[in-house]
């Protein structure tokens, strides 16, 4: 370790013109011609010593045997294998986080934590949601892994604040539709957002002329004074096939629902809830 920050102090001082690492590689030489390797992938290219340090003794932990040496180092040797430039951010001269760093307006607080969390666990333990092209609305949505670069395009200056909230938060959909009430003549307007369950919840309903009028499930029966649909859905018939009718219903007690009535290959017929809006 203390060979180590001494190479680490020799490199950071060597990079200049605004340039910082992005990839670091430790290899390790053992007697009897053995090697091994670690590499280092800060979340953020940095230049800051104390940083680098900390990911290199985890990478080092975390490599092939738990960090566990085999044989005496003969060797010990760094190479920098990619920079990039430093980022051009500009602070507030009057916020005090900026200027002593570690703060909730430390521009690198946030990647030095999924720096570190990743070195010690793992590449894949910090995961943000992803949206993918599916009919199904349960399948739309898969964890991906923060990556170096996808961290660095999203908190780049200038960069698209929809598009990043967009891809952090695909189970929330804005969604805008009417309801007719059956208790009350008229039609009102709804506006608000759409919340999926994890999982499909199994339902009892009972319809009237194909419209579902009373729900059932573990909390007692629900009065349905408004619904909307059917809403067809269909596909995947090639591996997973799924034959769909949803509805947007509204209780008694005000809460809206989304329901959908699923007609399996057997000629089943079953009911389930599938989100809410609030």
């Amino acid at each position: 370790m203390f060979a180590l920050r001494h190479l680490l102090a020799r490199l950071c001082a060597d990079l200049t013109r605004g340039l910082c690492a992005s990839e670091l590689r430790i290899r390790l030489t053992l007697d009897g011609d053995r090697s091994q390797e670690a590499t280092v992938l800060p979340a953020r290219p940095t230049r800051r010593e104390s940083l680098l340090f900390d990911l290199c003794r985890a990478a080092l932990e975390r490599s092939e045997g738990g960090g566990v040496l085999t044989a005496p180092v003969s060797g010990l040797a760094l190479e920098l294998r990619e920079t990039a430039p430093a980022e051009a951010r500009q602070g507030d001269l009057f916020r005090r986080g900026w200027r002593v760093g570690g703060g909730w307006d430390d521009p690198l607080g946030a990647a030095i934590a999924l720096a570190r969390l990743q070195a010690r666990l793992g590449d894949e333990v910090v995961v943000t949601p992803a949206v993918r092209a599916d009919h199904r609305p349960e399948s739309r949505s898969v964890w991906m892994p923060v990556t170096p670069k996808a961290l660095a395009s999203s908190s780049a200056p200038g960069g698209s604040k929809g598009r990043a909230s967009a891809e952090l938060a695909p189970y929330s959909n804005g969604s805008s539709f009417s309801l007719e009430n059956r208790a009350s003549p008229g039609a009102t307007r709804v506006s608000s957002a759409l919340r999926l369950l994890p999982e499909p919840v199994a339902i009892r309903v009972r319809t009237e002329g194909g419209q579902p009028v009373e729900l059932q499930d573990d909390g007692g029966c629900h009065e349905l004074v408004a619904a909307e649909g059917p809403e067809r859905l269909s596909g995947d018939w090639w591996k997973d096939p799924y034959r769909r009718e949803y509805f947007r219903v509204c209780t008694s007690a005000g809460e809206l629902l989304w329901l959908f009535r699923e007609y399996r290959p057997s000629g089943e017929l079953c009911w389930w809830l599938h989100g809410w809006w609030d």
